[in-house]
């Protein structure tokens, strides 16, 4: 049976559908994202979860227990806004103490206990008399610890490091899944970072226009998409008509030759983009279907991939995905 268990829930705001018939099991000890564009109802999805919202039908199970009418209070987890909810007058550990004081069942040594452990985790002991601000990724940190001091069942995170830089986000990225498989406490995180979810999460749960599109582990959801809006969101896809079937295939996926080679393409390349380590090449198909490519740099250079040069490119039959979701 699975942990948290989420069955036909569906929410309206007045003639607003911002939930419809949504569906999901998480087992104990994974970490799951819902990933999803702005408005596509992970949030709410998050907070009836939560509690903080009620459904207006379906069934909440927690635990094997019927959650659905259960208060906030009474659901046992842990939560990271995406605004973090911090006193910013307080301290570190003043901040990680004050929601440990909240326990009436805790003595004074067992709070301090607690703070000082839930620190430790978020290497933030060397800091415990600064403010949050000071640091860098300090306020998320903070908030995490103060999220799992408890020692809660669960564990819920709103977009906690959206406000951040791409260095720091990368690197809290690590540290939040290695907190999570120690602890072995199961999570639901809600982004609409695709990178984030592809290397944070056990699987995830796509959603978009208050419906699930999609629920996989990220190398499924990455290769093998269930619908169009899927294979477009998470990472790039390019679409092309072969004969009269839709075809989908990664920029990745497609081989560049200096050649042209039986039942290859003839495309003439419109601009090319140095990333670094691959340049991406963006060609026009003989049908003005625009597609893009990813190759080695080094590859780049030798084949002289410029604009207005002709590109001869193989589409590998097994790196295709065929299958009429694509044309939807």
């Amino acid at each position: 049976m699975a942990f948290l268990e989420l069955k036909n829930i569906t929410k309206r705001f007045d003639r607003q559908v911002a939930l419809s018939d949504v569906s999901a099991e998480i087992e104990k000890g994974e970490l799951v994202c819902i990933l999803g564009p702005s408005g596509c109802g992970k949030t709410t999805l998050l907070r009836i979860v939560a509690g903080l919202e009620s459904a207006s039908s379906g069934r909440v199970y927690i635990a094997g227990g019927d959650a659905t009418h259960l208060p906030a209070a009474k659901r046992n987890y842990g939560i990271v806004f995406q605004s973090y909810a911090l006193f910013p007058n307080m301290t570190v550990y003043g901040n990680i103490l004050f929601g440990l004081q909240q326990s009436k069942s805790l003595s004074k040594f067992e709070r301090k206990r607690k703070a000082l452990e839930a620190m430790k985790l978020v290497d933030l002991t060397a800091h415990k008399s600064k403010y949050p601000r000071q640091l860098s990724g300090g306020q998320q940190r903070t908030a995490l610890a103060r999220a799992i001091a408890l020692s809660p069942s669960f564990l819920l995170l709103d977009e906690p490091l959206s406000a951040l830089d791409a260095k720091v986000r990368g690197k809290l990225r690590g540290e939040i899944r290695s907190i999570q498989r120690e602890l072995g406490i199961t999570t639901i995180m809600v982004t609409h970072d695709q990178e984030e979810a592809l290397t944070m999460a056990d699987r995830i749960i796509v959603m978009n226009n208050a419906v699930v599109e999609q629920i996989g582990a990220p190398r499924e959801i990455y290769d093998k998409p269930a619908s169009s809006f899927v294979a477009s969101f998470i990472g790039t896809m390019n679409f092309y008509k072969n004969g009269g079937e839709t075809c989908a295939i990664r920029p990745e996926k497609i081989e560049i030759t200096g050649r042209m080679d039986p039942g290859g393409i003839t495309a003439k390349i419109r601009a090319t983009e140095f990333k670094g380590p691959l340049t991406r090449v963006y060609c026009v198909l003989p049908d003005v279907t625009e597609i893009c490519v990813d190759v080695p740099s080094e590859k780049a250079d030798r084949l002289q991939l410029r604009e207005n040069a002709t590109a001869f490119l193989n589409m590998p039959p097994e790196s295709l995905i065929k299958h009429e979701a694509m044309a939807g």
